[in-house]
């Protein structure tokens, strides 16, 4: 197996990481996205940093079929009136939604020029899925303020979040989302300390 080496394949596992989570977290897995948890990095070391959770986050997400999922995905983040966890920033740093940490959000993206397609998602931007889509575009361009929104608007909230996932009596497959995602913001966390 292969070890991940290059500044340029860390730079591409980094954002196609973050899109991974992302889609995980919008909505229940497609098919297209099993295939690619299962098959992306499956020629990696699973001792090499992070990489072995997601070869646990692979083989939950084969033992699971799509109903399954589906129903775990509305119980935990959907629900009657809400899910069982919320996804949002404004939610674990003011306990509240909505809140000063949305509106601190909005005023960043706009500082960066980037604007939130409300056609196709209509979460707000604090949704931990489009926060790690936001991660992704500033990877590929190589943005300098990569360690200083990742600090505020991720490492702030995001672990006691995939903690929460974690814990819940609910979870299952996401289980090991919370597992694989709070390993590799970890990582991460490493990763961009050393880049300053």
């Amino acid at each position: 197996m292969s070890k991940i080496s290059t500044r340029k394949e860390i730079e591409v596992l980094r954002a196609e990481t973050y899109l991974v989570i992302a889609h995980l977290f919008i909505e229940p897995p497609t098919d297209q996205l099993l295939r690619t948890i299962n098959e992306r990095y499956s020629e990696y070391d699973p001792g090499d940093s992070w990489i072995g959770s997601w070869h646990e986050l692979a083989s939950a997400a084969q033992k699971n079929n799509k109903k399954k999922l589906e129903d775990e995905f509305h119980r935990l983040f959907v629900g009657v009136c809400r899910g069982e966890i919320l996804p949002y920033a404004s939610w674990y740093l003011s306990g509240f939604l909505h809140e000063t940490p949305l509106m601190s959000l909005r005023a960043e993206l706009a500082g960066l020029g980037i604007s939130s397609n409300t056609n196709s998602c209509p979460e707000p931007e604090d949704h931990i899925s489009l926060i790690c889509e936001v991660m992704s575009i500033l990877i590929i361009n190589g943005e300098v303020k990569q360690r200083d929104f990742f600090d505020k608007y991720i490492l702030s909230w995001a672990c006691e979040f995939f903690a929460d996932l974690i814990n819940s009596k609910s979870s299952n497959f996401y289980k090991y989302v919370g597992k694989f995602s709070l390993k590799f913001i970890e990582k991460e966390q490493e990763y961009l300390q050393i880049q300053r």
